[in-house]
Formats: C-alpha cells, structure tokens, sequence
C-alpha cells in the first residue's frame, strides 16, 4: 500500500507536531481542523467500538451512528452501557442499528465469549474500534495472571481483534487503536516488566502500554495485509474524557482550559472509520487526520526484532500460541 502525499502533515502542522503541547491541545485541533472534509456517509457499515458507554468511546460510536453505520457498543458496566446505547440510539440515521454488549477486556474469558458472539450476530465487521483502557495508581493482576493494564490495554484488544479477524477479512475491514500521545515518553517494554517489583508507577505503564499498541500496529499492518484487513493506531491529543478526570486530576486542573472536547478528540478516530482515505496505508501512527511519527525521542524506536519478540508474547498471554517465534 502507499502513502498519499496529503495524507502528511503541512508546514504548519508540522510546526505544531514540533511544539508538542499545543498540537495536543483543542488549540492544534481548532486550528488543523479548518480543512477537514464532514465525516463521509457509514451507510451499510457495522462497527463495533469498545469502551465506548462514555469519553472518546461514546463520541466515536455517536459519529458513526449519525453517520448511518449500524454500531456495537462494548463496555464493562451493563447499566451504563445500556444507558450510553439508547442515547447513542437517538443520533441514528436510516437503518443504522444499535446494539450493546458487556465485555470486560481484561478477562480474556470475558473477551472469547464476546467474539463468539459478535462471530455469530454479525455477517461482516467494516471496522473494529479498539478504545476500553485503563491507568492505574496501583498494582493489580488479573485472573489470567497479567497486570491490569497490560490485560486492558494490549493483551485483551489483540485477543479480540484476531479472534475477529475472519470477520473483517470478508469486509476488507479495518481496526482502528485508540493509543496515547503519553507513548513518547516511553520505549517499549514487555508485559513482565510491570508484573512484578517494589514501585508502581500507574502512568509509567500505561505509558508502556500504549507504546506497545503502536509497535504491535506497525508489526499487524505488515501480517495483516494479506487478509485484506489495514491497521490504524490514533492518539486523540489532551481530551477532556471522564478516564482524565479520573485518573490524572493535577494534570486536568492545569490544563483544563485547553483540553479537547471527547467529539474533537474522537474525530480522526471516527475518520479513520469512516473514510476511504486512510485505507491506502496500513500500519501507521495518526493524529488529528494525518500520519505521525511514532517516535520522539532519540533511540526510542524498537528494532523489528523487539516488535516480533513483544508480538510472541502478548499471543502467548492471550493464549493464542506458545510464545514461540510465530514469524520465523
């Protein structure tokens, strides 16, 4: 596949991509968003969006709803979800459906049993958004042995989207990974580093985490092209999204003022969706509807060896191999 030359950020975008903080903010979106083109018609689409009952999540399943794409809302809380679908439900458009189904993503018992589902209720998948994750402030470890925001953020969404990958194979389906702009200030890192030892730092990891879903993106667009299926990794910028008022409060009352909306924040996750654009790459980093480069800081980038070492042990977590080398 090949990259448009419009699909690359402009001098002055590039100027806020060098600035960092203001790009993040509603400031760089304000400003970049002058020339989007409306989000196109989803008429005829199904999309299937998790952790989307509130944040970036809800304003992504909104978007394609209105847009006339028929959406499957995934989300840990039944009431809150079944609360988030009827009001989702009310932007609809034509024959857009709307459904709701309770998954916790990091119980990989939780997310086989939603494919299953998902498998059997639905002909074809035209894009699998995958948005549920958490920070922490403490250690926690799932069921399944894993830290709980690796299981969240990584383990259980890559279980997911391979156990869905027939599905949107026969669509030429997309999957879209909702990542973090906090992934700069981390190089990558294998599960086990924050399974174990004396200090927690809950930022820290999802730092790590959200770095692994860009390398396991780069890593997934080259092995799933064959399938017809592209991969997009999006980081929305500073949105003001009840994940941020929880989690990072002191960073919310600084820079509250500038924070995005969740729908500015959703935007490009919802383009990336909806448009045909994007689907002439695969396996990049976006942001605010343009490709980014995955890496700021010098010797940040990951060899091909560490993506394919990181691949082989989050299917060995997700139970889909033996952590062998799958590539070789």
């Amino acid at each position: 596949m090949s990259t448009e030359p419009s699909l690359r950020p402009g001098p002055l975008d590039r100027l806020l991509d060098a600035t960092v903080a203001p790009g993040f903010t509603k400031v760089g979106y304000v400003i970049r968003s002058r020339d989007f083109e409306p989000l196109p018609s989803g008429d005829g689409k199904t999309v299937v969006i998790t952790g989307a009952s509130t944040g970036l999540g809800f304003a992504t399943a909104c978007d394609c709803a209105a847009s006339g794409a028929s959406v499957v809302m995934i989300s840990r809380d039944q009431a809150r979800g079944e609360s988030a679908r009827a009001e989702v439900e009310a932007r609809s458009t034509g024959t857009a459906t709307v459904r709701f189904i309770p998954c916790d993503m990091s119980d990989l018992d939780s997310v086989r049993s939603v494919a299953t589902k998902l498998a059997d209720q639905l002909p074809r998948i035209d894009a699998l958004v995958l948005n549920a994750g958490v920070l922490l402030d403490e250690r926690l470890i799932t069921d399944d042995g894993i830290e709980m925001a690796w299981a969240t953020n990584v383990v259980g969404p890559y279980l997911l989207e391979h156990l869905l990958l027939d599905s949107l194979s026969s669509a030429h389906g997309r999957v879209v990974v909702v990542t973090s702009g906090g992934a700069y200030s981390e190089r990558l890192a294998m599960p086990a580093v924050d399974l174990t030892g004396d200090v927690y730092k809950g930022s820290a990891v999802y730092a790590r985490t959200k770095r692994a879903q860009i390398a396991l993106t780069e890593l997934q667009g080259e092995q799933f092209a064959s399938r017809n299926v592209t991969v997009h990794a999006v980081h929305p910028g500073w949105a003001d999204t009840p994940g941020v008022q929880s989690s990072l409060p002191t960073f919310r009352r600084f820079t509250r003022p500038l924070l995005r909306s969740a729908e500015q924040g959703a935007d490009t996750i919802s383009w990336l969706v909806l448009a045909d654009q994007p689907n002439t790459t695969t396996g990049q980093l976006w942001h605010d509807r343009r490709i980014r480069s995955r890496n700021r800081v010098p010797g940040q980038h990951e060899s091909a060896q560490e993506r394919v070492a990181l691949d082989n042990e989050v299917s060995r977590l997700a139970g889909l191999s033996d952590g062998s080398d799958r590539h070789s």
